[in-house]
């Protein structure tokens, strides 16, 4: 089943998907596990030794790919407001709000007594969670769920190009050699300015096209890559693969091109 079928069936009844998710035995032991070490939290040392909120923290703020206590630490300690802190080095914005979310800056005991921050974390970690579920199949779907979600709260294109998973469907929305993230990041800003204003990352509408050019697109790649056979025959255009494929695809992807 293709990328687009797959979100087709996931946007059709999300409510009801991720309302049985939330249910499930796998969730409600994290949460379990969560609600009972939460409370013995009381400063960044509790945080980083608790190997079991910390773990739960980083997934639910999607950044289980830094897992590095001394590099939490730095972050946590130095906190948002200095200018130079090391939190505000970074154009990922997932940083900073992990850090304020925390609440441990200036030798604080942090938000883990808190009922609207434990809220907030625990609905963060549900959702994250079903979208990786939904991505075991198709990792596509997980990215273009992400997107989805994510796209409102981006200001400008250096907070996309900064995160992995948001840069690799717009450039493959967009048609780009993903070798263009390689490349001098202020004109690949500028071309997607040009492509895609900004601005519309706040229309639901134009978001959701992007995220179902990027299915279309993502799958011919993915078939490209995968079929040894098409390699043969494929040719090149500005530095991307193109092969003869079912034109209903191309017709698809026609349809949906991003104005």
């Amino acid at each position: 089943m293709s990328t687009l079928m797959n979100l087709q069936i996931v946007w059709n009844s999300y409510d009801s998907q991720l309302k049985n998710f939330k249910s499930s035995p796998m969730i409600a032991r994290d949460l379990k596990e969560i609600r009972e070490n939460a409370p013995k939290i009381k400063n960044i040392d509790d945080f980083i030794n608790n190997r079991q909120v910390f773990n739960f923290v980083l997934k639910a703020y999607g950044m289980d790919d830094k897992p590095y206590p001394a590099y939490i630490k730095k972050l946590l300690v130095e906190g948002t407001k200095d200018p130079k802190a090391f939190a505000n080095s970074f154009v990922d914005s997932r940083i900073k709000e992990f850090v304020n979310d925390m609440g441990f800056a200036d030798g604080k005991n942090g938000n883990f007594g808190n009922a609207d921050f434990m809220a907030k974390l625990v609905q963060k970690f549900e959702v994250l969670s079903f979208e990786e579920e939904k991505g075991n199949a198709d990792a596509n779907v997980r990215l273009g769920l992400y997107f989805e979600r994510k796209a409102s709260s981006m200001k400008d294109w250096y907070s996309v190009l900064a995160d992995k998973a948001l840069s690799e469907v717009v450039i493959t929305a967009l048609g780009l050699p993903p070798e263009a993230r390689l490349g001098d990041i202020d004109k690949l800003a500028d071309l997607l300015e040009k492509r895609i204003p900004i601005k519309d990352l706040q229309d639901p509408k134009k978001v959701k096209s992007i995220v179902q050019r990027f299915a279309v697109l993502g799958d011919r790649d993915n078939a490209i890559a995968s079929n040894p056979t098409i390699q043969l025959f494929q040719g090149q255009l500005r530095g991307r693969q193109v092969v003869h494929i079912d034109p209903s695809v191309l017709a698809m992807a026609s349809k949906m091109r991003y104005q």
